[in-house]
């Protein structure tokens, strides 16, 4: 018998009408006939009624429904397994990065990945820390490339795989400029400035605020946005101070500002995770394989 039979037999009993169960199967009335007609054949009972106008189940039928449904669900769901799995085999990872991959040379490292395996189709979901956080944890991407400030989580795995620090960007007409020593500046004179940070939502945000907590003061956030262009363009026409990490706004537009590292350095951890207790696809697994390798041959922390 044709399991999908079962199917087929719980939406005629649902609508009633062959035109109508036939319309959302996408079959021919003639077809879901048949087919309904094989299904009584091999159960040697009737499942419907046809004496009415109306089709009705018989008590057969009724004591069929139920497992008829848990059939079909059952179905829906080997099939959606089969179709995940065929998924894999061809070769599909699905990984988490903040945005700014290019600065931590985090394309590079895919880039290097598929060029050893070829066939492996990558999806990158661009995101800050939260999200990526609740994306691994869910399962919605198998890796991220995630900033690390304070503790790692006990329920992922992560290599750190390079670092940055937080930076002050400011015009060059800022008052600060002629009390900074060198190339650095006291994280104690930003306070009562307006400091304009990354989106409140991010782990750039925290990371600032608790860094001006940890100095004694309760930062002024007189703007925010998740994009470095716009915090900068505010610092060059004096609107405040840019607290932003090194090495994504190097390759940025910095005429007319002055960058100065902040002291004490306020160091972050670009990490690669991973989910300790998930069985990780084929795809997953070569990718984990090659993280490992990289961590091993001390590619890392440059």
């Amino acid at each position: 018998m044709d399991v999908s039979y079962f199917h087929e037999f719980a939406v005629l009993a649902e609508t009633g009408n062959y035109m109508e169960a036939a319309e959302r199967l996408f079959l021919t009335q003639s077809t879901l006939t048949r087919h309904i007609q094989s299904l009584e054949k091999d159960l040697g009972v009737s499942v419907f009624d046809r004496t009415t106008r109306h089709i009705e189940l018989t008590e057969y039928g009724k004591i069929l429904l139920p497992y008829a449904r848990q059939i079909s669900d059952l179905q829906e769901k080997y099939q959606t397994e089969i179709y995940n799995q065929q998924r894999v085999e061809k070769g599909n990872l699905r990984i988490g990065s903040i945005p700014t991959m290019a600065a931590y040379k985090i394309t590079n490292l895919i880039s290097e990945f598929q060029h050893i395996y070829p066939d492996i189709s990558v999806d990158v979901l661009e995101s800050d820390f939260t999200v990526m956080h609740n994306m691994l944890m869910e399962g919605t991407v198998d890796f991220g490339f995630l900033r690390q400030y304070d503790q790692m989580d006990p329920d992922l795995e992560e290599i750190t795989i390079t670092r940055d620090h937080i930076v002050a960007v400011m015009g060059k007409e800022d008052m600060l400029a002629e009390n900074a020593d060198g190339l650095k500046l006291d994280i104690r004179m930003l306070k009562g400035r307006h400091l304009l940070l990354i989106g409140r939502d991010s782990m750039m945000y925290k990371i600032c605020l608790a860094a001006c907590r940890k100095a004694g003061f309760e930062p002024v956030v007189g703007y925010t946005s998740h994009h470095a262009t716009n915090l900068l363009e505010m610092a060059r026409i004096g609107n405040g101070i840019a607290l932003l990490t090194e090495r994504p706004i190097l390759n940025l537009d910095l005429s007319d500002l002055l960058v100065y590292d902040v002291e004490p350095r306020i160091e972050t951890k670009i990490n690669v995770a991973w989910k300790k207790d998930r069985k990780p696809t084929a795809s997953a697994r070569l990718f984990r394989d090659f993280i490992l390798e990289k961590q091993k041959e001390g590619t890392f922390l440059s």
